[in-house]
């Protein structure tokens, strides 16, 4: 079987060379290299790469990103070389050992066509930079409320498949870092199996070489739910400004109370699901396909709440922490039912 590696790269360390050479020599396979903009100053690495027998340099002159270095690679290995069976992406930057990459080359010899392997990391708490184990935490936990699915290290760029699942890779949407991730996300909707192969876990120098923007990556990494936040937020504060209108201008009643109550919370809830469907999960489908599901999980939410603020009353006589927690809890439920149900961004496979 012919596999083939394909490894991006954006301003590379002079022992980058050393790795490849090693790596050709006791894998025997080819290697595609992505000079991601990397700038004159890196060239002289990769003229020394391209010398290699068995490696291919292919470079231009701005900087795209990760994610789109890994779709450029893609389109050459399909154009280029038709004849390959595999393909292996690795990492430049010294996170992934030889011995790991040769276990990926095997197994992905006898994976089916839809299959994508994660070479996937354990994270020791002690051993691990503190950056990359806590974003490592976090994104695991996100991908699991997206798609109900355990993944140990999302963040991995150690990955192989099959030369048929290619084209499929190249509709997913991602220029950066969070392209890998956006890969993950859809897998259930596009059927794709993930399996996972445990590595070796690698933090060279601390990681301090890595290319990952803290807050710019991050964003683009967690953006439905940085969003999905935003406008729960948002959509709380017309509620309470609603609300609080309408004590103003009708009294401060008891028989007043709970249809302000009612009106204010409709309010909010039809401008949170147009920012939900709009902003946060993106969805493209007819309105008459999500505003009834919508609708039955806006009614469900209230009549939770309800009930449970009335039930914790009776253990935390206290109104506003009791709704605080209750809210809290539906809060994190309403984002699952969001996105896997009501707006599907990335709908779940059976």
């Amino acid at each position: 079987m012919s596999v083939m590696l394909l490894i991006p790269s954006y301003e590379p360390q002079e022992k980058v060379f050393l790795f490849v050479q090693q790596l050709e020599k006791e894998t025997g396979t080819q290697i595609l290299i992505v000079d991601d903009g990397s700038g004159v100053r890196y060239q002289k690495i990769f003229q020394k790469l391209s010398v290699l027998p068995s490696v291919t340099v292919l470079s231009y002159p701005v900087n795209k990103g990760k994610g789109a270095a890994l779709k450029i690679g893609f389109q050459k290995i399909m154009s280029d070389y038709p004849d390959v069976d595999g393909v292996v992406t690795a990492d430049s930057d010294g996170q992934h050992s030889i011995d790991d990459i040769k276990r990926m080359i095997a197994a992905v010899e006898s994976v089916q066509t839809h299959t994508l392997i994660l070479g996937t990391r354990s994270f020791n708490k002690k051993k691990t930079p503190f950056k990359s184990y806590w974003g490592n935490r976090i994104s695991a936990i996100f991908f699991y409320f997206a798609t109900g699915l355990k993944c140990e290290d999302t963040q991995t760029g150690l990955r192989a498949m099959k030369h048929q699942l290619l084209p499929e890779l190249l509709t997913i949407e991602g220029e950066r870092f969070e392209y890998e991730m956006n890969v993950l996300l859809q897998s259930k909707e596009r059927k794709i199996q993930l399996e996972q192969l445990p590595i070796e876990t690698i933090y060279e120098s601390n990681n301090e070489h890595s290319h990952f923007r803290a807050i710019q990556d991050s964003y683009l990494i967690y953006k439905p739910l940085i969003r999905y936040i935003s406008s729960a937020l948002f959509s709380f504060l017309i509620d309470m400004t609603v609300f609080l209108l309408l004590l103003f201008l009708l009294g401060n009643s008891e028989d007043i109370v709970v249809p302000a109550t009612i009106i204010a919370r409709v309010i909010s809830g039809v401008v949170n699901y147009l920012l939900a469907r709009a902003w946060v999960f993106e969805d493209k489908s007819r309105v008459q396909t999500t505003l009834w599901k919508y609708g039955l999980l806006f009614l469900g939410q209230m009549f939770l709440s309800s009930i449970g603020v009335q039930l914790l009353l009776k253990f935390l006589p206290i109104a506003f922490i009791s709704k605080l927690l209750v809210d809290s809890l539906l809060f994190g439920v309403s984002f699952i039912i969001q996105n896997r149900i009501v707006f599907q961004k990335w709908k779940v496979m059976e």
